[in-house]
């Protein structure tokens, strides 16, 4: 059986696979439509239940900003870069 921190960790996973792949076929906005549902999902959980959600949060922002930047919305892109950079560099 497997632990909730270990479920959790793997759909995490899955669902940035997904959004991640979305966005390198050019579907950007299904893209961002996934990655507001995977940070949604995310920000549900502790950081006890997703050991790397600091790291998932910050690719998860990333993946906002490049599809934003896509879509010609800059100041999204900028705002979800600078979140990414922030969550990155706390740790």
């Amino acid at each position: 059986m497997f632990s909730t921190s270990v479920v959790l960790n793997r759909y995490s996973r899955l669902l940035h696979t997904s959004l991640v792949l979305a966005q390198a076929n050019g579907q950007y906005e299904e893209s961002l439509k996934q990655a507001r549902k995977v940070l949604k999902e995310l920000n549900k959980w502790s950081k006890h239940d997703v050991r790397n959600k600091t790291e998932l949060l910050a690719n998860i922002h990333s993946c906002l900003g490049n599809g934003y930047l896509e879509t010609g919305d800059y100041n999204k892109a900028l705002n979800h870069h600078t979140t990414d950079y922030d969550l990155a560099t706390e740790q």
